[in-house]
């Protein structure tokens, strides 16, 4: 293990806020990890006190098998080996390129220093912009720059704070795979903190799913994607369509009491090809969405929105689902 986090929680305000509760999770070295949640879920705060910008009230953070945090011993962030890239850059504005670079590096010889600006810019694919200043660059370059820098530091780990929340989609989807493969060739151990569920499959060797301070599941995208512990974690990734058991009843399967059913939007079938259960239905509404049409289809008293092919109002199709789809949690 890398990283080793056992039973970690912080309190705010005081201790009438809780951030993190009871939290354990682990890395290995050179693998790609996200922890993905919204807005309150503790994410932010989990980074900040594996860079040892917080301090835990309880618990243990260990890294390489190194004590680095707890409720009575604290690291200092510069001498943890922990990279950190923010959300918003947090370059220098009056700093030019190489010195930005340069700024946890004065430790180093100058000769030194200058060749390790070098081969960090080299890495990042900006050879050149040594003398540039942060207003010179686009957010893509910035955001580039800020790699740079945590990457001079040579870092056991590499934290990233919702890295790309600043640039529109094209640019986003680009540089996250450019940089993330960056870090795979370099063998970096990364922990990319994000809420969008996209980019955590895309990039993720395993995700962790936080809510309300709480750790509910830690998988590899596709078995967290496909054996979700419960419905909040499934719909992190996909609208969600109840199944209610009457309407179960009529598909002709057999629900088990306790047991709420669900599938995702896109997983219906439509008319003519197979599936395991199918029922007649009648199209209310169909839009164009841009890979799909998004249906609103009508069985008995129910109304769904599905994913399908165009269909006018008012058409009667055959709506169907095969039952390893279905998605199945205890009733909350």
């Amino acid at each position: 293990m890398l990283l080793n986090i056992e039973h970690l929680s912080k309190y705010f305000d005081a201790g009438k806020v809780q951030a993190l509760a009871d939290v354990s999770l682990h890395t290995v070295a050179g693998k790609t990890y996200s922890v993905l949640g919204e807005s309150g879920s503790g994410k932010t705060t989990l980074a900040r006190l594996i860079a040892g910008l917080e301090r835990p009230d309880n618990g243990t953070i260990y890294l390489d098998d190194t004590l680095i945090s707890s409720d009575a011993m604290h690291l200092a962030p510069e001498k943890r080996a922990v990279g950190l890239v923010f959300q918003n850059y947090a370059l220098f504005p009056h700093l030019n390129v190489a010195q930005n670079i340069a700024y946890g590096l004065r430790n180093q010889m100058t000769s030194q220093r200058e060749e390790t600006i070098r081969g960090s810019l080299d890495l990042v694919n900006l050879q050149g912009y040594q003398q540039r200043f942060p207003h010179e660059l686009s957010g893509g370059q910035q955001q580039r720059v800020a790699l740079a820098r945590a990457l001079a530091l040579r870092p056991k780990l590499l934290l990233l704070d919702e890295p790309f929340s600043n640039l529109n989609n094209t640019l986003r989807i680009a540089l996250r795979d450019e940089l993330f493969g960056i870090l795979k060739n370099l063998g970096i151990c990364s922990v990319f903190i994000t809420h969008n569920a996209d980019d955590a499959l895309a990039i993720s060797d395993e995700i962790i799913v936080l809510r309300d301070g709480q750790l509910l599941q830690q998988a590899a995208p596709q078995v967290l994607y496909e054996h979700p512990i419960n419905r909040y974690v499934a719909q992190l990734f996909d609208p969600l369509v109840a199944m209610p058991a009457s309407l179960l009843q009529d598909f002709g399967f057999s629900p088990s009491p306790g047991q709420e059913y669900y599938l995702r939007a896109h997983q219906f079938v439509l008319a003519e090809k197979p599936s395991d259960y199918q029922l007649k239905a009648t199209v209310m509404q169909s839009n164009f969405i841009g890979k799909h049409h998004l249906l609103e289809v009508k069985i008995k008293d129910h109304s769904w929105k599905i994913h399908g092919q165009a269909h006018v109002p008012g058409t009667e199709v055959s709506i169907g689902w095969n039952e390893a789809d279905l998605l199945r949690f205890p009733k909350e």
